[in-house]
């Protein structure tokens, strides 16, 4: 027994030794386990967006600085910008950068957020606030603006400082268009309805007027039309066939106009009489009206480049005036239509300046003649016509222009011009086109044309008040007349027939009167 005894006894003390390394070797593990695990806690990343900034117009941008960004204990791996606060309006150039650019900013207080990612995955923050301001201490100034008069359409350049775009121009009230602005400068044309007063601009909301005023020229009135006409007439009854050399109208009830005492002859130019001929470049047929299939109308067609007039296509009707007839006023009316095809034309990129609808025309009767005071012999000519600024989607707007050439051979010369982009054109609508024109000079002489869309109010397009005749040759006559007409430079109608778009203007309800 005692020496069962005393094995027990070893054997007890032998357990307690090995719990006893036991337990150390696990304190030991224990302590170098959670030295480990203290050394390597991560430590977050430090975002730093930058200082707050503040940024004038017309000054729109403002940088996103994220350099200072630190990870104490490793790399960050990610930045991330983007809007908290602010305006809509704006753009991050490369918002995945560490620094990049705002742009696009509008007036207001803009925040923008910084967020950094280290190559732990822990994340931090840090904003930015940018303020847009106007330019609230340089308001802006007007120092002069020039003519200081002029008719409806007329172009008016109006010159100061701090002008910000968009702006708003009104005339005593009237907003205007406004075509090109510079800090500088303000591009704009006299608004349909305006009257004398002064000049606003609107720039950042904030106004500032002409000390001087504007002086809308007064409108001369024709004298009205009594009814009393030398020819009126519609195109239900119209035929068309060709002659010889260009096609002759046969208008049914028409032979009044051509047999009149006034009128040497009347036909339609450079034209074929049917649409059936392949190598045309431009026809007028009779068709049913395109708003109104009951009733027919004339409809003009250019569909390919003019082999007779190198740059050129025109589809058009010619009256000429016999020789020793002096018309002191020329007095028409005739309603028209603009295919909507014709609006494509506004996405060509460059400028159009040549695009018309009507022309009326003085000459010496022989153009390769001289006149009886020596000079060579040369002709003047007012048109009626459409416009586009150069850029794909300017809109196409109306323009008169007087000019004169002498001799025949030189480019023409301009007399004076006047622009209306305030009345857009009424594509794919009927409306009557009333011109007058009065013989005379710069004091005395006047071209108003009005235009009503059918079931609304007339408005006149312009009424200027300058010299109808030719400056140097007063003396010449009024030869012909041309408002049937569709005559356009080669370029726009190539663009127009590559995208497969038609071309064409129609007519109906002529009026002559006799003032």
């Amino acid at each position: 027994m005692i020496l069962s005894g005393s094995n027990s006894t070893e054997e007890f003390y032998m357990k307690k030794i090995i719990n006893l390394i036991t337990l150390l070797t696990l304190l030991f593990i224990f302590n170098n386990c959670n030295k480990d695990l203290v050394v390597k806690l991560n430590e977050p990343p430090v975002a730093q967006a930058g200082l707050d900034q503040t940024v004038i117009l017309p000054t729109n941008s403002a940088a996103l600085n994220g350099e200072e960004s630190i990870d104490p204990d490793g790399t960050i791996k990610k930045y991330e910008w983007s809007k908290v606060s602010g305006p809509a309006q704006f753009l991050i150039t490369s918002p995945s950068e560490k620094s990049t650019t705002a742009n696009q900013l509008a007036v207001g207080e803009y925040a923008f957020i910084l967020t950094v990612t280290d190559d732990r995955d822990s994340i931090a923050t840090d904003d930015v606030k940018i303020t847009v301001t106007s330019p609230a201490a340089s308001p802006s100034t007007i120092t002069s603006f020039t003519p200081t008069s002029g008719l409806v359409g007329a172009s008016v350049t109006i010159t100061g400082k701090n002008f910000i775009a968009p702006v708003i121009v009104a005339f005593n009230g009237t907003t205007a268009m406004v075509s090109h602005v510079t800090p500088t400068t303000i591009t704009t044309s006299v608004p349909n309805g305006a009257m004398s007063g002064s000049i606003t601009v609107t720039s950042m909301g904030k106004n500032v007027s002409t000390i001087t005023n504007f002086t809308v020229t007064a409108a001369i009135v024709p004298t009205a039309t009594t009814g009393e006409v030398y020819f009126q007439g519609n195109m239900d009854n119209v035929t068309i066939s060709p002659n010889s050399n260009r096609s002759a109208l046969l208008f049914n009830g028409w032979d009044a106009l051509k047999t009149h005492p006034y009128v040497s002859e009347f036909y339609l130019d450079n034209i074929t009489s049917s649409n059936t001929n392949s190598n045309q470049f431009a026809y007028q047929e009779i068709v049913p009206d395109p708003v109104n299939p009951n009733i027919k109308v004339m409809n003009a067609v250019v569909v390919d480049d003019d082999p007779n007039e190198v740059g050129t296509t025109r589809a058009q009707v010619t009256l000429g005036f016999k020789d020793g007839v002096d018309l002191s006023v020329y007095h028409t009316s005739h309603r028209m239509y603009i295919n909507p095809d014709v609006k494509f034309i506004e996405t060509y990129s460059s400028s159009i300046t040549w695009f018309v609808l009507s022309e009326i025309w003085a000459e010496d009767g022989v153009r390769s003649g001289i006149f009886p005071d020596g000079d060579v012999a040369g002709s003047a000519r007012w048109g009626f016509t459409l416009k586009k600024a150069a850029g794909s989607g300017q809109p196409l707007f109306w323009r008169i222009r007087a000019e004169y050439m002498q001799p025949e051979n030189i480019a023409y010369n301009g007399i004076w011009t006047y622009e209306n982009r305030t009345v857009p054109i009424p594509f794919g609508k009927w409306f009557t086109l009333d011109i007058y024109l009065k013989r005379g000079d710069s004091a005395n002489g006047k071209y108003k044309i009005t235009m009503t869309i059918d079931g609304q109010q007339p408005v006149v397009l312009f009424d200027v008040t300058g010299s109808t005749i030719y400056p140097d040759h007063p003396e010449l006559q009024l030869s012909y007349w041309q408002n049937f007409k569709l005559y356009l430079d080669d370029p726009y109608l190539d663009y127009m027939r590559n995208n497969n778009k038609k071309l064409s203007v129609s007519y109906n309800d002529f009026k002559w009167f006799k003032n």
